[in-house]
C-alpha cells in the first residue's frame, strides 16, 4: 500500500524509530527492500536509511546512538537458532543496546 499523502512533520515524529540489522558480526544495517518494509509498516528507519539503499556496515556507536524504539534482526544466511546465538553473543551483551 502506497501512502497517497506525505506525512506531516508531526505525523513523521510520531512514527516509531526502528533499527534493522541483517548481521551482527560484522555489524550490517539492512538495506534493499527492508527499509521500504519498515516505512510501509509505519516506522521510521532509526539510522535514516532510505528504501532501496544498499545494506551497509555500521558502527556500534551508530547503533547505540540511533534512538531506536524497536530492533528487527534479520540475520542473512542464518537459521533462527544461528541468529539467536549471534544476538546473544554480539548484541545482548552490550549494555547500551538495552537502553534503546
Amino acid at each position: 500500500v502506497e501512502r497517497a499523502v506525505p506525512a506531516s512533520a508531526g505525523e513523521e515524529a510520531a512514527r516509531p524509530r526502528l533499527l534493522g540489522l541483517e548481521s551482527l558480526f560484522p555489524l550490517v544495517a539492512s538495506g534493499q527492500w527492508l527499509p521500504d518494509q519498515r516505512a510501509r509498516a509505519g516506522a521510521r528507519d532509526a539510522l535514516g536509511d532510505e528504501p532501496g539503499g544498499a545494506a551497509r556496515l555500521v558502527s556500534w556507536a551508530e547503533v547505540e546512538g540511533c534512538g531506536a524504539e524497536a530492533v528487527v534482526l534479520c540475520c542473512c544466511g542464518r537459521t533462527a537458532a544461528g541468529a539467536a546465538a549471534e544476538a546473544e553473543q554480539h548484541l545482548l551483551s552490550r549494555p547500551a543496546v538495552w537502553r534503546l
